[in-house]
């Protein structure tokens, strides 16, 4: 997706400032989204633990507690990139600025997408999936 957008920005009024100005939105925004995924692989590791054991509520409570660190982080980054956009404000022009407005809206509707399937999973019946998995042999 960013190959496609820094393509397309090359087509823009002023190319070569549109194309630069999107490679540093798109690093900035991989090296954030680097910190949650981090966040994320270890949750998944934590959220089976606790399956395996049994224990709905404490994978519920790991849930919990990832998705407030993530939204944290997610909502310092987001202020931070708005102070950069006013005090840089000159530097951007409306055209790269659409497009990154289009890829954060993707971004967040991906992520309100996520966050309601998460809060839908029957957690009790993902343990008894779970224990069904670990007694099942390996090799048939």
């Amino acid at each position: 997706m960013a190959i496609m957008l820094l393509l397309l920005s090359g087509n823009l009024v002023n190319a070569e400032v549109s194309v630069d100005a999107l490679s540093i939105c798109l690093n900035m925004s991989g090296w954030a989204q680097m910190i949650s995924t981090g966040f994320m692989a270890t949750a998944s590791v934590r959220v089976a633990n606790e399956l395996g054991r049994g224990n709905a509520g404490a994978a519920k409570l790991a849930i919990l507690m990832i998705l407030v660190t993530s939204f944290s982080i997610a909502l310092v980054v987001f202020v931070v990139f708005m102070v950069l956009r006013v005090i840089l404000g000159f530097l951007l022009n409306l055209q790269v600025q659409g497009v990154w407005i289009g890829m954060i809206i993707g971004s967040t509707v991906q992520t309100i997408i996520l966050v309601v399937m998460t809060c839908m999973t029957d957690w009790d019946e993902q343990i008894s999936l779970a224990h069904k998995r670990i007694k099942r042999p390996l090799i048939s």
